[in-house]
């Protein structure tokens, strides 16, 4: 079997991590009493803010995970809508994902009522998501 056969096969995919498995490696919790596509609902209590993270198929961009929330500040209320991936490339880029998506909501640095160590993480990763990733390859051409 030639390289390019391998390639068309899928031998040859990048190596993926469930969205599941990242959210709930940084505390995120099954919640059975949200209605959500399996394997399921997550939930996170940021103390300001609890994000839910649902399984759904959207007419634009297939299956994602939804995550959906309302972030209260002493000043400020925003509403979190944001949609990624069922899987990453990486538990880095998955969690640069749903930083970023947080980060969007607010339009800045969500600031969570009690510190949460994988915030910095994901900001740090931030060059690795797709968008970035094709910006960097354009000022290598």
């Amino acid at each position: 079997m030639s390289d390019e056969d391998r390639f068309l096969d899928g031998a040859q995919k990048a190596p993926t991590v469930r969205t599941w498995d990242v959210l709930t490696s940084l505390g995120f919790k099954p919640d059975e009493s949200i209605e959500s596509d399996p394997p399921g609902a997550l939930i996170y209590d940021f103390g300001n803010t609890i994000v839910t993270a649902i399984h759904c198929l959207t007419p634009r961009l297939g299956n994602v995970v939804l995550l959906t929330g309302t972030i209260r500040t002493p000043r400020t209320i925003s509403q979190l809508r944001g949609e990624i991936p069922q899987s990453f490339e990486s538990r880095e880029i998955g969690v640069a994902w749903l930083t970023w998506c947080l980060d969007t909501a607010v339009k800045g640095e969500f600031v969570p009522l009690e510190p949460v160590t994988w915030l910095v993480e994901g900001r740090t990763h931030r060059s690795l998501l797709p968008w970035n990733q094709r910006q960097t390859d354009r000022g290598r051409s």
